[in-house]
């Protein structure tokens, strides 16, 4: 009975995991999309479309983020824990042992929603064509992208990339030889 829980809610994360990385790429689509048609069409307010959409994946993204914490620490708290050593603890391993490059894998994908969206700004700025709609429009996704920033610094789930301490790099230093 636990073993079928624990399988059943592990497979609900990976299905989770993996629509992140289908929100991710679509987000990377759509940059690309609107970038392609409004530079084509030398029209802004057509690039200008992207950041709310990023704002709406992000969103969507994080939600499933916060399920698969919430999952995990199920797992990990109710099962894992009654279950004993030796048994199952994938969960309690991963947050015992989390990524070894900290902030840099927890910022990987979220840099995505941010970064396209500050792109899609920049470039309808660089086409300089600018009418009532297309300043409204640019308002719009200044808000969204500044929205989209704060969201993802202030709603961070518990990863355990940034809650463990960090060891210091033990480096060597360079001495020279002795002369003689």
């Amino acid at each position: 009975m636990v073993a079928a829980e624990y399988s059943g809610l592990r497979s609900e994360i990976l299905t989770l995991v993996e629509l992140q990385f289908k929100i991710t790429a679509s987000t990377v689509i759509s940059l690309g999309t609107v970038l392609s048609v409004g530079v084509q069409m030398k029209n802004p307010a057509i690039v200008l479309i992207h950041p709310v959409l990023s704002l709406v994946m992000g969103i969507n993204w994080l939600h499933h983020t916060f399920r698969i914490h919430r999952i995990a620490d199920y797992l990990r708290s109710r099962i894992e824990a009654h279950a004993g050593p030796g048994s199952i603890g994938w969960e309690t391993y991963v947050s015992e042992h989390p990524l070894p490059i900290g902030p840099a894998s927890y910022w990987g994908l979220r840099a995505a929603f941010v970064a396209s969206s500050l792109l899609a700004v920049g470039v309808a700025l660089a086409m300089r064509r600018f009418d009532s709609l297309t300043v409204v429009l640019l308002c719009v996704a200044c808000l969204a992208t500044v929205l989209t920033c704060v969201m993802f610094y202030a709603w961070r789930e518990p990863a355990p990339e940034l809650l463990v301490p960090r060891r210091p790099v033990r480096t060597r230093r360079f001495r020279p030889a002795p002369r003689p």
